[in-house]
């Protein structure tokens, strides 16, 4: 026989006086702190922050090599039309 068994019969004695709705309230209020605990425990979490800011330095050292390249282009057609035209 395990220790528990005293306890857990006097926890379930002590259920079983409870009315469904008590049950069902204590139980909707349970999952309500759950749910605060775990959008806590996200906005404290850094590691989506941390994520998106890498995401937004990619996205802006890939903007900067687009513009860069396509200036680039506009240079090196310019320099070929005129070695074209000396030609």
């Amino acid at each position: 026989m395990s220790p528990w068994t005293g306890c857990i019969d006097v926890i379930q004695a002590a259920y079983a006086g409870v009315d469904a709705e008590q049950r069902e309230s204590a139980n909707k209020e349970r999952e309500g702190r759950k749910m605060n605990k775990l959008v806590k425990k996200f906005l404290k979490s850094e590691d989506g922050v941390t994520a998106l800011e890498y995401g937004l330095i990619a996205g802006l050292i890939a903007v900067a090599i687009v513009v860069s390249v396509k200036g680039l282009g506009t240079a090196l057609t310019s320099v070929f039309e005129s070695i074209a035209s000396s030609i």
